[in-house]
């Protein structure tokens, strides 16, 4: 359950999650990118158990380059355990938190540690990506893992 007040709206309401563990939204692959900006971006659409893909190394942010100059962009995955964001009619900003994920040739995914948390800013991510989970540690995707994402994440 989680707590939003949406534009217009006069009080904050609970909202249950749109739906559970093994489900999907609308398809195998949601970019960030045919999102908007605030309230319409991909991190207020997510939710508990979501896989996402996101940026590390070095990435752009309304042009700007941010992050570690030193290092090459990469993609990782993680399953999304919490979100502690605020968003705004045009801005996001916080942290989305979760489970580091390793993702094999074939599509089926396995969180590779419970000790820590892994952690990135909404700006970061690129996808959420379908899957169906086996169990609370492994899972397979929906679909192919799309090649834009494939070709910078690295696999088991």
């Amino acid at each position: 359950m989680r707590i939003n007040l949406r534009a217009g709206a006069r009080r904050w309401r609970l909202e249950q999650p749109r739906r559970g563990r093994g489900g999907l939204r609308r398809g195998a692959v949601d970019w960030a990118r045919d999102y908007g900006r605030g309230e319409a971006h991909l991190s207020a659409d997510c939710d508990e158990g979501d896989v996402v893909a996101y940026l590390t190394g070095q990435w752009e942010v309304d042009g700007v380059l941010v992050g570690d100059e030193e290092a090459d962009p990469k993609v990782e995955l993680m399953v999304l355990d919490h979100l502690q964001v605020v968003w705004t009619h045009n801005c996001e900003h916080g942290q989305c938190r979760g489970w580091a994920l390793a993702v094999s040739p074939g599509g089926g995914v396995e969180v590779t540690g419970r000790e820590d948390l892994v952690q990135c800013g909404p700006e970061q991510l690129v996808a959420r990506l379908g899957c169906r989970w086996k169990d609370e540690d492994t899972g397979q995707l929906v679909d192919d893992l799309p090649e834009e994402i494939g070709r910078l994440v690295q696999t088991q």
